[in-house]
């Protein structure tokens, strides 16, 4: 093979990736054959050109499902090069861009802290487990909005947003609403899952559940709902609070201005008209908005809690500056979006209206 920048190009890639020669050797005659049938040449676009053919023939000859031979490998290159990169034109290069790396830098670094003290066991790390939950969540919004996904992305953050109102109650509340949540996942468990305990068990468990209802003067149908919001009445409030998200966490947590903003979120996971017809650009820009502070105000609470893990001066210092990334982000990513007339009373009233009178 004559060696010139795009011909060096494989050498590197067999570097990077540590492919020992047997496996060099075996992607070779594809790759030549796909740049071959691709007429990749020399210049800076043949060399892109190069770059994806080497990652799809990888792909191919690592993946468990594949079981392609040498030339019908080449085709399916040749096939998907055509089909991403040239017909629908992938834009690799928003990867790169810092409106979605921004935010996956900065949960790297948080989940590099948190990741150590995770023993998937609530019984003993229930908050780092929650966090560590949390923070993956938001790695793959910055994906979806690199690779374009706007509609799935803004349904993330959704979750998101019901991850950060328990996580604030859990951490404002204390170890008795802490423990209280650990009881309820017990319940759950034992509600979905009756087969993994012994009779004895369960009825010792629905005994408790069904004394804990009573209590609270609920009946058999709330059962289900008891389960899943049942902690909150661990919560120290004098406000009324129903067992649902609305009327129980997110007003608990104080942020039920991002009410009407999750409503519409929720009904993009269904497809309603408004999944066929949502905006794309405003999508991306409500999502962004959202996520990027609903991060902020999840970190922020993170290196509240864990303060200890904040005592190295260069610790402390990366969590600063990267605190100050994702303001300086939220303040570009809100330079035309208006976002305030979202939380508008007027416009909440308005669109409640509206609403009631389209379900009638």
């Amino acid at each position: 093979m004559k060696e010139n920048k795009t011909d060096s190009l494989f050498n590197v890639f067999c570097t990077l990736n540590n492919l020992d020669k047997a496996s060099s050797l075996k992607m070779l005659p594809i790759y030549l054959k796909a740049c071959k049938e691709l007429n990749a040449d020399d210049s800076f676009e043949g060399l892109s050109m190069k770059n994806e053919i080497l990652n799809f023939i990888f792909g191919e000859l690592n993946s468990p499902v594949s079981s392609l031979n040498e030339d019908e490998i080449v085709e399916s290159v040749i096939l998907k090069y055509k089909s991403i990169f040239v017909k629908h034109k992938l834009d690799a290069e928003d990867i790169y861009m810092p409106i979605s790396n921004n935010l996956k830098v900065t949960n790297n670094f948080f989940i590099d802290l948190n990741s150590p003290h995770c023993k998937t066991d609530p019984r003993y790390s229930l908050i780092n487990d929650l966090y560590n939950t949390i923070f993956k969540k938001i790695d793959a919004f910055s994906t979806m909005i690199a690779i374009k996904m706007y509609t799935e992305a803004f349904v993330s953050w959704r979750t998101i947003h019901e991850s950060e109102c328990i996580i604030k109650l859990l951490t404002t509340g204390g170890i008795e609403i802490q423990d209280a949540y650990i009881k309820h996942i017990a319940y759950n468990n034992a509600y979905r899952n009756p087969e993994s305990f012994t009779v004895e068990e369960n009825d010792l468990t629905f005994e408790k559940l069904k004394s804990e209802m009573k209590s609270h003067n609920l009946k058999s149908k709330d059962m289900k709902k008891f389960i899943e919001y049942g902690w909150i009445y661990k919560y120290k409030t004098n406000e009324e609070i129903k067992l649902n998200f609305r009327d129980g966490v997110e007003k608990l947590a104080n942020l039920r201005k991002y009410n009407q903003i999750y409503e519409g979120a929720s009904e993009l996971v269904h497809s309603s008209s408004t999944f066929f017809y949502v905006n794309d650009d405003f999508c991306r820009d409500l999502a962004l908005s959202m996520t990027y502070k609903t991060a902020l105000r999840v970190y922020q609470s993170f290196h509240d809690y864990f303060k200890n893990y904040f005592n190295k001066k260069e610790v402390e210092d990366k969590y600063l500056y990267f605190i100050k990334l994702l303001n300086d982000t939220i303040t570009f990513i809100n330079k035309d979006f208006d976002e305030e007339s979202i939380y508008d009373d007027s416009q909440i009233e308005t669109y409640e209206n509206y609403k009631k009178s389209y379900d009638s």
